[in-house]
């Protein structure tokens, strides 16, 4: 039978961060409807948040606050509308500076500051258009998110996190080469060898979702150490990674009583971040690590941020592209990358091509307990084999939120254990076999008016990867 006691995890895909947060909050919105009691502690009792792109901003956004739960709630969805409009495809228009500020930066040429910038302003964008330069600039982007992290390290967050991030140059002398990265905030009293507890929070958040071509390869805020990619050319759907954390977490911990009661001690005593050598998951939770064996004690909820129907396709290229001569195609570069109906295939098939897999690997691997399933995943499908504008994306998923799959997901929130129901909540439901991926039609509330560059969220094509 599961319990308060099962390590849960929630993995979220890259795609769009603010679909995940619209998500997240009709769950838990929907859970204390149907379950009161229950919404409020929906993400306070998760105990490992991964995310790759736009889902490790999420995760570490989310994995900061002593009240998740409050966090998704009141300030979650309206981060993601700040961070978008950040995202707009083009340099930031320059502005007059303060005769202060344009002597500080212009020195002798301060009375021509505006026209400098608008000069560069027009040589950047053109240098985008040429190919030679990212599209956005991400010195908003970088403003908002330091505005929550501040200059605070991984090892200060409340929960344990896994984020993904492709390192260009692991600095090897003897075996240099580029590298995938998985940043966690294990405390060294459980891994001595973690490194990754130093890290700054917006560090780790600016790369994983430093997508090429779009967003700058982003280093850290030092100036120090190698560049870094997105997430999602490591794991864009971070499920895997995760569940490989969280055993290694529970074997560790099974290992090492004496820490894990200090760790409960800790916690409960000095409600310590995990710099201060603790979890940080409820004190029950903390205190059942420490010898729960890595043998199906794990719930998973895994989120997309929608997938389209892709295929190169007849259509795709037009009625002659896709010949097969003696059973080939002949494509090449121009066709895979540089196709104007769909630029960059070749990158989206690579970010897309393990989701489906993954998901199939995650169903096995989390077998049901009592005949509940450990493992849950919902991704709203999109009936579109193309890219689509942020704004239509959104009204694909509210569809989805107003039908009946997103209960699925709540219903296996509570058969699960993963939130308890008290006296006033309804008679869970019998379990669900698992939550489906959804196909989905449309209508929708406003939204910036920008179209997401694309990539995947599982077997199809993920609509950004912010």
């Amino acid at each position: 039978m599961t319990t308060q006691h099962d390590f849960r995890v929630l993995s979220m895909d890259g795609g769009d961060g603010r679909v995940t947060a619209q998500l997240l909050q009709e769950i838990a919105q929907r859970l204390e409807q149907k379950y009161p009691g229950t919404g409020g502690n929906f993400l306070n009792s998760v105990t490992l948040f991964a995310g790759s792109s736009a889902g490790g901003i999420n995760s570490l956004l989310l994995a900061q606050q002593s009240d998740a739960d409050g966090f998704l709630k009141n300030e979650l969805l309206p981060l993601w509308m700040q961070l978008e409009l950040a995202m707009l495809p083009l340099p930031p228009r320059p502005q007059a500076p303060s005769p202060d500020n344009a002597i500080a930066a212009f020195g002798p040429l301060a009375p021509f500051a505006y026209p400098i910038q608008v000069l560069q302003y027009l040589a950047q964008l053109g240098l985008a258009l040429a190919g030679l330069h990212n599209v956005v600039n991400n010195d908003a982007i970088k403003a908002l998110l330091t505005g929550q992290f501040g200059q605070k390290k991984l090892g200060d967050l409340h929960k344990t996190v896994a984020i993904t991030a492709f390192q260009l140059d692991n600095e090897d002398v003897e075996n240099r080469r580029w590298v995938p990265r998985v940043f966690t905030n294990v405390p060294r009293s459980i891994d001595p060898d973690n490194n990754d507890v130093d890290e700054l929070s917006i560090d780790v958040a600016l790369r994983t979702s430093a997508q090429p071509v779009y967003f700058p390869i982003y280093q850290a805020q030092s100036g120090k150490g190698s560049g870094f990619i997105d997430g999602g050319y490591v794991a864009n759907s971070a499920g895997m990674v995760a569940i490989a954390r969280a055993y290694a977490l529970i074997n560790k911990l099974s290992h090492h009583p004496v820490q894990a009661n200090a760790l409960l001690a800790d916690d409960a005593e000095n409600g310590a971040s995990l710099a201060e050598a603790t979890i940080n998951v409820p004190s029950p939770s903390a205190a059942a690590l420490a010898t729960v064996p890595p043998s199906g004690k794990v719930l998973m909820l895994s989120l997309g941020a929608g997938t389209a129907n892709s295929f190169p396709g007849p259509d795709y290229v037009g009625p002659d592209r896709l010949k097969f001569v003696g059973g080939s195609a002949t494509w090449g570069y121009l066709l895979w990358l540089l196709n104007p109906t769909q630029p960059f295939l070749l990158l989206n098939v690579v970010l897309s091509a393990q989701m489906e897999e993954v998901d199939f690997q995650l169903r096995n691997i989390l077998q049901p307990i009592d005949d509940v399933p450990s493992y849950c995943r919902f991704a709203p499908r999109l009936q579109n084999s193309r890219a689509v504008p942020a704004q239509e994306l959104r009204s694909f998923v509210r569809a989805a939120m107003q039908q009946d799959e997103l209960d699925r997901v709540v219903d296996w929130l509570v058969a699960s254990g993963w939130v308890s129901v008290d006296d006033r909540a309804q008679t869970p439901p019998t379990p669900p076999a698992a939550a489906a991926v959804v196909p989905v039609l449309a209508s929708d509330d406003a939204a910036p008016p920008t179209d997401i560059p694309v990539g995947d969220s599982q077997a199809g094509q993920k609509v950004d990867e912010a």
